[in-house]
């Protein structure tokens, strides 16, 4: 079953990849709103007090946040587009029977 999802991931005009990338998309936009709420929250992991340990794990959670906002719009547009593109395939495939 585990080879079945990974050869339908891998294959380039699968619906199940599309929507992978739309779900994985959305979880990466997710995880960087959550740094952002981290970083502009007074609670922290490690107190600010202390004077190096204290910024790293925001300049951690600002580093982590930025890329995952990136993955996350990045994937989400793959997982679109590649969603457009089977949708016209499919239309030009009917079209084409149709004649």
């Amino acid at each position: 079953m585990i080879l079945v999802v990974i050869v339908f991931l891998s294959l380039p005009k699968s619906r199940l990849r599309a929507l992978t990338l739309t779900i994985v998309g959305w979880l990466l936009k997710a995880a960087s709103l959550l740094c952002l709420v981290y970083i502009v929250s007074p609670i922290d992991l490690i107190p600010d007090a202390i004077p190096v340990l204290g910024i790293s794990d925001d300049a951690f959670a600002l580093i982590v946040g930025a890329l995952s906002g990136i993955g996350g719009l990045t994937s989400a547009s793959a997982g679109r587009r590649e969603e457009r593109e089977l949708n016209v395939s499919e239309y030009r495939v009917h079209e084409f029977r149709e004649r």
